[in-house]
């Protein structure tokens, strides 16, 4: 199964996923998008996915992205 990537929706579920880059022999830390029932998708920016070198940060930017959208009024 290929990988699904997707553009960050604010609102949307949203997760960490650790990752490991070879090149530089240390883990990063995605995020994943809940797309539909039971599918993630890595969220990207770009044509790149959204990577973090600290798990924190990276906590932090799905926190924000999964507030819910306040409406105008």
């Amino acid at each position: 199964m290929k990988p699904a990537f997707c553009k960050a929706v604010p609102g949307r579920k949203h997760r960490v996923s650790e990752w490991f880059d070879f090149a530089a022999n240390e883990p990063r830390y995605g995020i994943q998008a809940h797309v539909e029932r039971g599918l993630w998708a890595h969220v990207t920016e770009g044509n790149t996915p959204l990577l973090f070198d600290d798990e924190r940060l990276a906590k932090m930017r799905a926190r924000e992205l999964s507030r819910p959208v306040k409406e105008a009024a």
